[in-house]
């Protein structure tokens, strides 16, 4: 059953680590330890031979050429490049970096990423072109070199063993030039962040990396108890601000800076927290018997279970008269009409109580929350920013 999933690109270099545990494709015939069949080495060497002769696996003898002379071409493109063919040496690749890109596009083929079949000479190529000779204005009056028979009586310069397993011949490609010229430009052109920037800053100036070490050793020490709350910057002038549940705050120095060793070696400066007293809590997330800054013991208890009473209590219940005939019932403490009670009705009594108590709570909490408000205006104002 075919594997479907996409090719390891890290396999066929022999640097993939997952191994079984790798979900891409690991193919049989890209194994980079797949041994040879014979004793074979593909050419890796950088000019010796044209681009036309490297991929098409022909003996190439541009390298006894004028290398960048249109005009004297190898032997092969002189007889079978046909009318505008370019043979130049390839000066900057092999025949090896050459066919190792062409065996990785061949993952359809059979068998898969080999590569392909050699042809004769004179076999039609794409768009059923036959080969041909070079037009002779296009070559030197003084050309040399073998003859169309010679060539065709060539073999293949790679044996079939390689075209049908060419990773145990080939080895992964040198850098093209492209990618070396990014790096280049990457290596020339490093932001002013980076870390090695700031690695030579440090190595410029060893006491002020002293310093700063000195300083974070003394950060963690003297750092409050608790955890961030927040971390905001001030972007006009790029500093960082943490503010830890303590109620301290601390002000890096600008990171527009941070690359310079005098900045490295500023210690973060710290804010103190307010001397007035903690926020109370909301009356909402007190529970019972929480005491909290400026009130005593008892105070502050919540009610938030208990449902709100009406602030209008209601009247009080009038004394009735109580019949002899119905004295049974004050055995059973039953109330009747025929029963005469001095004291007012014990469920008004009750409302009453409570309603004075809840009231009570009420302007309290009223006044904690005006509290609440005025602590965090002062807690903003000592804090706010003075660019």
């Amino acid at each position: 059953m075919a594997n479907n999933a996409p090719l390891c690109r890290d396999y066929h270099l022999g640097r993939c680590l997952r191994g079984s545990q790798c979900n891409l494709s690991h193919p049989a015939n890209l194994d980079p330890n797949i041994p040879k069949e014979i004793d074979y080495h593909v050419c890796n060497e950088v000019g010796q031979g044209c681009v036309r002769c490297f991929q098409a696996g022909y003996p190439c003898d541009k390298k006894n050429r004028d290398h960048n002379d249109l005009r004297d071409p190898c032997s092969e493109c002189r007889h079978f490049g046909g009318s505008g063919c370019k043979c130049i040496l390839a000066q900057n690749t092999t025949q090896n970096d050459m066919l190792y890109p062409i065996m990785l596009n061949r993952a359809t083929c059979e068998p898969e990423y080999s590569l392909p079949k050699f042809k004769g000479r004179e076999e039609p190529k794409s768009e059923n072109k036959i080969p041909g000779p070079m037009p002779a204005n296009e070559i030197k009056s003084d050309w040399t070199g073998a003859s169309k028979d010679e060539l065709l009586t060539k073999p293949d310069i790679l044996p079939p063993q390689v075209r049908r397993r060419p990773r145990a011949y080939l080895v992964p490609p040198r850098e093209t030039v492209g990618k070396r010229k990014t790096r280049d430009w990457h290596a020339r052109n490093l932001p002013s962040n980076n870390t090695a920037s700031s690695a030579m800053s440090f190595a410029s100036s060893p006491a002020s990396m002293q310093h700063t070490v000195t300083s974070l050793v003394h950060l963690s020490v003297t750092r409050p108890q608790g955890p961030i709350i927040s971390t905001t910057i001030h972007w006009p002038t790029n500093q960082l601000m943490t503010q830890y549940f303590s109620g301290h705050t601390v002000i890096s120095p600008s990171m527009r800076y941070a690359s310079y060793p005098m900045a490295q070696a500023m210690p973060p400066a710290w804010i103190p927290q307010s001397m007035t007293r903690p926020i109370a809590p909301l009356p909402i997330n007190r529970g019972p018997n929480t005491r909290y800054a400026g009130n005593s013991s008892g105070q502050g208890m919540s009610q938030a279970h208990m449902p709100r009473p009406s602030v209008h209590p209601r009247p009080t219940m009038s004394a009735t008269t109580v019949s002899a005939a119905n004295t049974r019932y004050a055995d059973r403490n039953e109330p009747t009409s025929d029963m005469v009670d001095p004291r007012p009705a014990k469920r008004s009594r009750t409302e009453d109580t409570a309603t004075t108590t809840r009231t009570k709570e009420w302007v309290q909490d009223i006044a904690d929350i005006n509290d609440t408000k005025e602590t965090m205006s002062e807690f903003s104002a000592s804090t706010m920013w003075r660019p």
